[in-house]
């Protein structure tokens, strides 16, 4: 809201991703303020591939004119081209905002673009894969930073809180480390081996794959809905969130996929090895989700955690 309001004013137009194509609620959704402040139009994926189609992106930007261009998802698992993005919003004078939340750390451990010389605004929470607490940031040029500070203060939000901005100069500091690196480098090695060991148990994964941390698992050739394997992976000790995929049949509140993320495995140490471990005990699970498989992959997932205790956590390449 901070970083939005600074660069348009409400009832303006907005051009975000689609929320079942894998963007944040906050990108124009007419259940979020965003939706309501804004005029907002979504694009999406193409249907075959799972990705950001940037022709018929740069078609919809010519015909809606947006003041404010939106890159960005919480359930986009692939490399985002924000040289293309700048391209397009440009064309039509548009501001480009990218929301980085998710993969701030894939940045700054430098397995993933930075969308800083291409942005004019660069928003990101400073938990996820930045590991740091819950809570934002927003990066701008000089020339957009009067009017993004008083958007922030006294436009919406009120007195700082000292103890999370310690705790985001602690995580910044982290991120700076050779650690940090090995760390960034092995979640997306474990995602990719979550997502191949997924498809091996006959799982579909949204665009094919991944190249982040993150990835959408479509359950309909396992007949299932996100909401159920929701429930009864929480109920093993494995937890996920339902989530909605491109042009999913289901309900935002039923679904028919899930999304995983590999970024806490990871920062407990846990490697490929495991990844397919993990993979094996989902897939058990939501094969025979009878109360007596339920309880046993339970009981080898504190195995299974116990061996990774998080007081001793350290990333590794494995």
């Amino acid at each position: 809201m901070g970083a939005v309001l600074a660069r348009s004013k409400p009832g303006e137009s907005l051009v975000g991703m689609a929320r079942p194509k894998g963007r944040h609620l906050c990108h124009g959704a007419a259940v979020n303020h965003s939706g309501n402040v804004w005029h907002a139009t979504h694009y999406g994926v193409n249907p075959s591939s799972g990705r950001i189609d940037y022709d018929a992106l740069r078609e919809q930007v010519r015909r809606d004119r947006p003041r404010l261009l939106v890159a960005g998802g919480s359930a986009y698992a692939r490399i985002i081209d924000f040289a293309a993005f700048r391209s397009i919003a440009d064309e039509v004078g548009a501001y480009l905002l990218v929301d980085m939340a998710h993969f701030a750390g894939l940045v700054a451990g430098g397995v993933y673009p930075s969308p800083v010389p291409h942005a004019h605004v660069v928003t990101s929470t400073t938990h996820k894969t930045l590991r740091g607490p819950r809570a934002g940031l927003i990066l701008s040029g000089a020339e957009f930073a009067k009017a993004i500070d008083k958007s922030v203060f006294p436009g919406t939000q009120g007195g700082p809180l000292e103890h999370v901005i310690a705790a985001k100069a602690v995580a910044f500091g982290e991120a700076l480390t050779p650690d940090f690196k090995i760390y960034a480098k092995q979640v997306v090695a474990n995602a990719k081996t979550l997502a191949e060991a997924l498809v091996v148990r006959g799982f579909a994964i949204v665009s094919g794959g991944t190249d982040t941390h993150l990835m959408l698992v479509d359950l309909r050739p396992k007949n299932l809905t996100g909401k159920a394997a929701e429930q009864v992976l929480d109920r093993a000790g494995i937890t996920v969130n339902k989530n909605t995929i491109p042009d999913d049949p289901q309900s935002p509140f039923v679904t028919s996929g899930i999304r995983l993320g590999t970024p806490a495995l990871t920062t407990r140490g846990m490697g490929k090895p495991e990844m397919k471990r993990v993979a094996d005990l989902i897939d058990q699970v939501l094969t025979s989700p009878d109360d007596a498989t339920v309880s046993r992959v339970r009981r080898e997932v504190g195995e299974l955690t116990e061996s990774f205790p998080l007081y001793q956590s350290r990333p590794r390449v494995a």
